[in-house]
């Protein structure tokens, strides 16, 4: 059984007092950041300040920013994020996209590097010991109520973190070592992408509503707005739970049922109506309204594929006294996901913290913190 210590050989800061830890999580898709003053930390670990970042034209505000930059001919900064991508959209339409350069995918200590952060300016912390910390650090911080989880991070306890993105899951697990140390153990990578098995599912049904080569041509040919309908679904699958009576609105782009009309001769809301989903999906000014129920079946499928995989890496002989799951990454943030894997294990804890898509980053600054603190006190 192979074990790492994934805290090690990371002291570099400077002795010098510092004022503030800033963390940064620039992922391939996505990026964001957080930070917290010193003084603030001393008084409340958990009072962590995050980015927000605005998309004026899609009237759009996000913690997450597209990792995107876009240079001029001679390499010059131009843009980032969001404005990266609504200014070179408007170049391309222009046809003038070929003296500009594009990037996305980084690299996080090349790219720091070259950015000009000095290596005793900075420290790297892998994900998931940045989600056990917060988890941690938020359980220590919880109220004692009926509903305390009790001391999931003594000596020798291990727990598996389960990080849910809209497009990857991450499983890690860690044993709790010394001071506060975390080991952690061989475990495969990866784990089935359950969000985008989501993401799927709805897409199939909008393929059955409007058929395929309407659905595609949509997408081929409006993508921005392709973009922002994946945007306002992934937003709508962490808003119902298990208990949702009222039906989920899903407001689609303009462009797909004109198209569909256009091409078809038919009325969408007609078409609905004739359909099997006819007492379960209308049709109400550009929204389709689905009951809750039926919707709620669009997560079978993702649920199923988890729950085996968690179930699986539990039978693994050092994985076995596993006595927690954390839940972290932005889809841990659905209440029917949660529910899903606390009624499969109902002998385990398992806890989400408040706000899961920001555990790894709001982790990583309680990271800096201690990297400091322990140096500063050498």
């Amino acid at each position: 059984m192979a074990k790492k210590y994934v805290n090690s050989n990371l002291y570099f800061a400077v002795r010098a007092k510092k004022m503030l830890v800033a963390a940064l999580n620039i992922g391939t898709a996505f990026s964001a950041c957080a930070f917290s003053f010193q003084v603030d930390f001393e008084k409340d670990p958990m009072f962590i300040v995050s980015n927000t970042w605005t998309c004026i034209s899609r009237a759009l505000k996000s913690i997450n920013v597209p990792t995107v930059v876009l240079l001029d001919k001679s390499k010059k900064f131009l843009s980032f994020g969001y404005d990266a991508e609504e200014q070179y959209l408007e170049i391309a339409l222009d046809e003038e996209h070929h003296d500009y350069y594009y990037f996305c995918d980084f690299k996080m200590l090349l790219n720091a590097l070259q950015a000009g952060i000095s290596m005793e300016h900075l420290s790297l912390c892998f994900k998931p010991e940045a989600a056990s910390l917060l988890c941690q650090y938020s359980l220590t911080e919880k109220p004692k109520n009926k509903d305390d989880v009790g001391n999931v991070f003594t000596q020798g306890t291990k727990h598996m973190v389960i990080d849910l993105e809209d497009e990857t899951t991450e499983i890690t697990c860690h044993q709790k070592g010394k001071h506060d140390s975390f080991i952690e153990l061989n475990t495969p990578p990866g784990g089935p992408s359950v969000g985008l098995c989501l993401d799927e599912a709805f897409n199939r049904l909008l393929i059955k509503i409007f058929g395929a080569h309407h659905f595609r041509k949509f997408q081929e040919e409006n993508k921005m707005e392709a973009l922002d309908l994946l945007k306002y679904f992934r937003h709508k699958k962490i808003d119902i739970t298990n208990e949702t009576t009222r039906k989920v609105s899903i407001t689609l782009p303009v462009q797909l049922r004109e198209s569909f009309e256009k091409d078809t001769d038919e009325i969408i809301k007609d078409v609905i109506k004739q359909m099997a989903y006819e007492d379960n999906i209308c049709w109400c000014a550009n929204k389709l309204r689905i009951d809750a129920n039926f919707f709620r079946t669009l997560f079978n499928e993702p649920k199923t594929h988890l729950i085996n995989h968690v179930q699986s890496l539990l039978t693994k002989s050092h994985l076995k006294d596993v006595s927690t799951l954390l839940m972290v990454g932005g889809f841990s943030k659905s209440p029917i996901m949660q529910s899903a894997v606390k009624d499969a294990f109902p002998g385990m804890t398992v806890f989400a913290p408040p706000d899961p898509g920001l555990a790894v980053l709001k982790g990583a600054v309680i990271y800096g913190h201690r990297v400091l603190a322990r140096i500063q006190n050498k």
